[in-house]
């Protein structure tokens, strides 16, 4: 896959998340949010009194490298953990209680099903 398709279908992914997350009752906060050269979450989501991170991965098909969760390394959640901690600071909400989710996102392109499977890490 081109560089270019990733990015699209990486885009695509996360705004089927955004949608499925909305639908669900929460609310977005932002997305992409990215601290230079420490870390990104990919979307904020808020609802009540909590603030979701989530970690959107994708998979085509049936993989044999695992789930689309299985995919996010120690390195990427703490990453991950970076950026959330830095919004967290930078907005004042440390009120909050945090909760950080794994968002994968497999596409069947023989029926045309995408399924998405919400997971703590």
């Amino acid at each position: 896959m081109s560089a270019i398709k990733a990015i699209e279908s990486g885009m695509l992914a996360e705004q089927a998340v955004r949608y499925f997350l909305d639908r669900r009752g929460f609310r977005e906060v932002t997305h992409n949010y990215c601290v230079h050269r420490m870390g990104e979450v990919d979307i904020i989501v808020k609802r009540d009194e909590t603030l979701y991170f989530v970690e959107v991965r994708m998979r085509r098909d049936q993989s044999s490298y695992g789930t689309s969760e299985d995919s996010i390394v120690p390195l990427k959640r703490k990453r991950v953990l970076t950026a959330a901690n830095h919004f967290i600071q930078a907005y004042g909400l440390q009120s909050y209680y945090t909760e950080f989710w794994a968002a994968g996102v497999s596409v069947n392109t023989r029926e045309r099903r995408v399924r998405i499977k919400m997971s703590p890490f």
